[in-house]
């Protein structure tokens, strides 16, 4: 949805390239900002042309979610499952 409401497309392949559908520099940096702001992940412009496919991206934004809760205390984790805290 990200990538189509930015390229104005209905429907993009998961494996197409950004460079394929005429993607530049400022479109990169809506979808970014969008991925920061939806998944609260820090992601960067460099990764999202490190991955440019919406699959790639994706797989790159799911790894630092799991590192993220990996990487919480039992306790922290107990706090976010129970709504008492936010990440």
């Amino acid at each position: 949805e990200m990538w189509s409401s930015v390229f104005g497309i209905e429907q993009i392949g998961i494996h197409e390239t950004f460079s394929q559908l005429g993607g530049h520099s400022l479109l990169a940096m809506q979808i970014v900002s969008q991925i920061r702001s939806a998944y609260q992940v820090p992601f960067t412009l460099r990764e999202f042309f490190e991955a440019p496919t919406i699959a790639q991206s994706s797989s790159m934004v799911h790894a630092k979610i799991l590192a993220e809760i990996e990487s919480l205390t039992d306790n922290q984790a107990r706090r976010l499952i129970s709504g008492e805290w936010s990440v």
